[in-house]
C-alpha cells in the first residue's frame, strides 16, 4: 500500500546484511577482535547516556529532536532500545571473562573490572526509566550465569565462597539503593506506580491493531506501511498530537505488513535459533571459548527478541547490526579463539 516505505524496509536491511558480509570476510584471527570492540561500544554508549543525564535536559549531548531529555539514551533517541543494548552486554562480559589470559594474576584483573563494567551497565539501566529494560537485564544477568554455570571461588572453601557471594549481592544492593535514594531508579518508579487503563497508549491501540489484522491477514499491507495503514483504522478517541510511528509490538506490526509469509519467515529464523541455542549448550564437545561465545549470542538474539515485544529495537540501524552480528556467531563454526578455556573466573 506504500511502495515507497517498502522499498525504504528494503534498504534498511543493508546495515545488517553488510555486517553479515563483513563478518564472512574476516579471517579468523580479525574476528577474535569483535567481542572487545562491541563491548567497547556497549560502555560508550553507557558513558555517553551518563553524560547525559548528569548535564541536564537541555544538553546539547541529546542529539536527536525527540529524546528522552534528562534520562540516558546513549546513542539512540528511545531508552529502551538503549536499555536492551546494555542488557545484551552481560553475557558477552562473562564471554570476555572466558577468554584465554597468560596467568591467573591476569584473569583475576580481568573479572575484576568487568564486575565494575556489569554494575555501570546495571546502575544505567536503572536509570533509563525502561520497564522493558529492567526485565531485559535480568535476562542478561541469567545469561552471564548460563555461558558458563559456575558459583564465584567454586574451588575455595565453603566460607570464603559465601563470603565472595555475599559481598556480590551486597554490592549489588547498594547500586540499587544509591539509585533508589537518588530518585533515579526510573524504571522501578514506573513499574510500581504503573496505571495500565489510564497511562499506557500502547494497551489501548491494542485492540485496533488486531481489528487491523483481522482484516488484511493474509497478505499483510506491505513492509513500512504502518503509519498510514493505523491511521485509516485509528479511532477518534485515540487522537493526539503524536502519532503512532510503530506498533511497539514488532510481532504484531510483522503480522499487520508481512502477513503469513513473514510468519512463516520469522517461524524459520525461530527454529534456526532454537537448533543452534541447543547445539550451543548441549551439544558442544568440551568447553571452550567459542563455546561461550555462541552461549552469549543465544542470549543476545532472545534479549532482542523479547525487548522486540514491546518495543522496536531491531529496526534502529545499530541494533540491527548488533543482532546480524550474534546471528554470525551462532552460525560460525570455524572456531575463532582456538583455545580451550584457560584461566577465568
Amino acid at each position: 500500500m506504500t511502495p515507497d516505505g517498502t522499498w525504504n524496509s528494503l534498504v534498511a536491511l543493508l546495515v545488517p546484511a553488510t555486517m553479515l558480509a563483513g563478518y564472512a570476510a574476516l579471517s579468523e584471527r580479525q574476528r577474535r577482535f569483535l567481542l572487545p570492540a562491541l563491548l567497547l561500544l556497549v560502555i560508550a554508549s553507557a558513558v555517553f547516556g551518563v553524560a547525559q543525564a548528569a548535564s541536564g535536559k537541555y544538553s546539547p549531548l541529546y542529539y536527536y529532536r525527540f529524546m528522552h531529555l534528562g534520562l540516558p539514551d546513549g546513542f539512540f533517541a528511545n531508552r529502551n532500545h538503549h536499555a536492551a543494548l546494555l542488557a545484551t552486554s552481560l553475557p558477552m562480559l562473562r564471554v570476555w571473562t572466558l577468554l584465554p589470559t597468560r596467568n591467573q594474576g591476569a584473569a583475576r584483573s580481568r573479572n575484576a573490572l568487568a564486575l565494575c563494567v556489569g554494575a555501570l551497565i546495571l546502575l544505567v539501566g536503572l536509570v533509563t526509566g525502561s520497564r522493558s529494560g529492567l526485565a531485559m537485564m535480568l535476562v542478561g544477568l541469567l545469561g552471564a550465569f548460563f555461558v558458563r554455570p559456575q558459583l564465584p571461588g567454586a574451588r575455595l572453601p565453603a566460607k570464603y565462597r559465601v563470603a565472595i557471594v555475599a559481598a556480590i549481592i551486597l554490592c549489588i544492593v547498594a547500586v540499587v539503593a544509591v539509585a533508589l535514594l537518588n530518585e533515579r531508579a526510573i524504571a522501578i518508579d514506573r513499574l510500581m506506580g504503573i496505571n495500565i487503563e489510564e497511562k499506557e497508549a500502547r494497551i489501548r491501540t491494542l485492540p485496533v491493531l488486531i481489528e487491523v489484522i483481522k482484516q488484511t491477514f493474509p497478505f499483510g499491507t506491505g513492509f513500512g506501511s504502518f503509519v498510514p495503514v493505523y491511521q485509516i483504522y485509528e479511532p477518534d478517541s485515540l487522537l493526539d498530537f503524536s502519532y503512532l510511528n510503530n506498533a511497539h509490538n514488532d510481532l504484531i506490526e510483522l503480522t499487520i505488513t508481512g502477513g503469513i509469509l513473514a510468519l512463516l519467515v520469522l517461524l524459520s529464523f525461530v527454529i534456526w535459533w532454537g537448533r543452534a541455542s541447543f547445539l550451543a549448550f548441549f551439544r558442544a564437545s568440551g568447553f571452550s571459548a567459542d563455546t561461550a561465545l555462541r552461549r552469549a549470542a543465544v542470549f543476545g538474539v532472545a534479549i532482542l527478541f523479547l525487548a522486540s515485544m514491546t518495543d522496536y529495537p531491531l529496526r534502529t540501524p545499530l541494533m540491527s547490526g548488533v543482532f546480524a552480528l550474534f546471528c554470525a556467531w551462532l552460525a560460525d563454526r570455524s572456531g575463532s579463539f582456538h583455545h580451550r578455556h584457560g584461566h577465568s573466573a
